[in-house]
């Protein structure tokens, strides 16, 4: 298992001190009005940095006011305010006998995949193509406008300044969120880009943005920083990207001076960064293919992980250079440490699988995200994780109040009309049933 220990040195000359992981999860502890960093949020990464993973990557990011849900952390203009300086710090805690962990934050655009939780206007999207959460029956997103193509243009500079912010306030670079249908996974979906002028039709086409991004990112952040992108294999989807269009996109990023690319896949239309099944390391295959076949370019795989053997495993393998943890470390924030001191410690994996009456199982995925995230809050609040899921509290109370009652930036009449909303779903679910 030494193997975790080991240190990799990324292509920008800055050293993980081992091998693991702590993925990205929205963690939506930022200030609900003003997007500011919160407390609670420094201080779960101060615990996340003493759990002794060599990296941490922070939950989505916006670089402007278009949010993926309530609470997102967002850029803000100008100089870094004190909070953030205070996160990055904080990011880099060191445990007793450990090593200070590397520290990137996010950022992210979620386009098309905005809710009504967050505002009334119409998301923006590649295309005018409808976001369908699986599962829910009336939906929670409206349908998206196309960017216009100064829009389109505008969106580098974004994320270039989102990227410079991050670097002054203390982080060791940034990740660039291009999977799981956010907005540049969008651009780079033939299903979910449609357009017909210089990005969309063609792969290169669709890759245009991101590449645009990436390199007024490098360019801001400059050649010693830590410059990730996030991206799916595939898409998992017909007509969205496929396998081989996701590896030839690997060799141009390795060619614009990415230091580290993380390999995930599906989109919350087709869930499979979540799914629950008995193999870890859901997407190897295509990551060992992406070492193999673009020598250089450092791989993170994520997705599945739940062992201190399947992780040792992945790397032995050379199915990848470093192994992503998420879910596990919202319940066991210190499992890397204890892992690389030689414990062999079972992860604490929880899966709400539940049958709640009337409303049966239809609910139950989004269920198990707020579950997760309801326990990186109580530790970013001093509180200890919940052995177990309060299922009914958090559906009847919890959730419909961080939905529908907490997004500040939402007018008292919006949030009684996605009260009227809410409402309207249960009465056709409960319709439904009666029916059945």
């Amino acid at each position: 298992m030494e193997v975790l220990g080991k240190p990799l040195q990324l292509p920008c000359g800055l050293r993980m001190p081992n091998r693991l992981c702590k993925t990205a999860t929205s963690e939506h502890m930022g200030h609900v009005k003003t997007g500011e960093v919160s407390p609670e949020l420094v201080e779960l990464y101060r615990q996340w940095a003493l759990g002794g993973a060599g990296l941490l990557i922070t939950g989505n990011v916006m670089v402007d006011d278009h949010l993926e849900g309530p609470g997102n952390v967002v850029i803000p203009e100008g100089e870094p305010p004190e909070m953030w300086r205070k996160w990055a710090e904080a990011s880099h805690s060191v445990a007793s006998g450990g090593s200070r962990p590397l520290a990137l934050v996010q950022l992210s655009h979620p386009g098309r995949q905005s809710p009504l939780a967050v505002s009334w206007a119409r998301p923006r999207a590649p295309s005018e193509v409808a976001f369908v959460l699986p599962g829910v029956g009336i939906q929670a997103f409206r349908t998206p406008r196309a960017l216009g193509l100064e829009e389109v243009k505008a969106l580098p500079g974004k994320f270039a300044a989102g990227a410079r912010l991050a670097a002054k306030a203390g982080f060791d670079g940034v990740q660039v969120h291009a999977a799981h249908g956010y907005l540049l996974s969008q651009f780079l979906s033939p299903h979910t880009n449609r357009r017909t002028d210089a990005y969309g039709g063609s792969a290169a086409n669709r890759a245009r943005l991101l590449l645009e991004v990436v390199a007024a990112v490098r360019l801001a952040i400059g050649s010693t920083k830590v410059l990730s992108v996030k991206v799916n294999c595939a898409d998992f989807r017909l007509g969205g990207l496929d396998q081989s269009e996701a590896l030839e996109l690997m060799a141009k990023l390795k060619q614009a001076s990415v230091d580290l690319v993380e390999i995930s896949g599906g989109t919350y239309e087709n869930m499979l960064m979540v799914r629950q099944e008995e193999k870890e390391g859901y997407f190897v295959d295509f990551s060992k293919s992406v070492r193999e076949k673009v020598p250089g370019l450092p791989v993170l795989a994520v997705g599945g992980f739940k062992s201190l053997v399947g992780c040792a495993s992945a790397i032995v393998k050379g199915e990848c250079d470093v192994v992503g943890l998420c879910r596990l470390l919202c319940l066991q924030p210190d499992l890397p440490k204890r892992w690389l001191e030689g414990e062999d410690l079972p992860a604490a994996g929880k899966s709400v699988r539940i049958q709640v009456p009337i409303l049966g199982a239809l609910l139950i995925p989004g269920l198990g995200y707020y579950y997760h995230q309801r326990q990186i809050q109580r530790i970013g609040a001093g509180l200890p994780v919940e052995s177990r899921c309060p299922t009914l509290r958090l559906l009847l109370v919890a959730l419909p109040r961080k939905l529908l009652w907490e997004p500040g930036r939402l007018s008292t009449q919006n949030r009684l009309g996605l009260t009227a909303v809410a409402l309207g779903v249960l009465g056709l679910l409960l319709s439904r049933k009666r029916g059945s």
